[in-house]
């Protein structure tokens, strides 16, 4: 937790040093429990491997209902090759989020039915090392 702190600070300092901070909003609390506020795009980093189908269609089924009309969410996580083959560090990444929480990696086809069924579509996904890109539009 201190580290992500870390992290968010530096970004603070350098959005405050830019036009961008008047359109960056940053708002802590719980995916589940808490409203979700209307955005254009919701970043979702290393989130959705960390729960089960269930709970991932649960939260994005809550951003695409406050998503406004053109707009998206960019998920990063890890995404297993259809051969079920890919990167270490993405099948490392499977095994300890199968024995330490309810998530796991998940294929290509997996998080396009976990989009599709929370309502989104125009859904891309861009290969990383270790962690993927996935976008989504309303």
């Amino acid at each position: 937790m201190n580290r992500r702190q870390n992290c968010f600070s530096k970004l603070l300092v350098e959005l405050t040093n830019s036009y961008l901070i008047k359109r960056f909003i940053h708002i802590t609390g719980d995916f589940f429990k808490d409203p979700i506020p209307e955005a254009d795009l919701y970043i979702l980093s290393r989130v959705l491997f960390n729960w089960d189908d269930e709970k991932c269609i649960q939260l994005l089924t809550k951003v695409f209902t406050a998503c406004k009309s053109g707009g998206g969410v960019l998920a990063v996580d890890p995404i297993i090759d259809e051969k079920m083959s890919g990167s270490l560090p993405g099948h490392l990444y499977c095994i300890i989020m199968l024995l330490m929480f309810e998530g796991k990696a998940r294929k290509e086809s997996e998080h396009r039915m976990l989009f599709q069924t929370a309502g989104f579509k125009d859904i891309q996904f861009k290969k990383g090392n270790v962690f993927d890109a996935i976008l989504a539009r309303k």
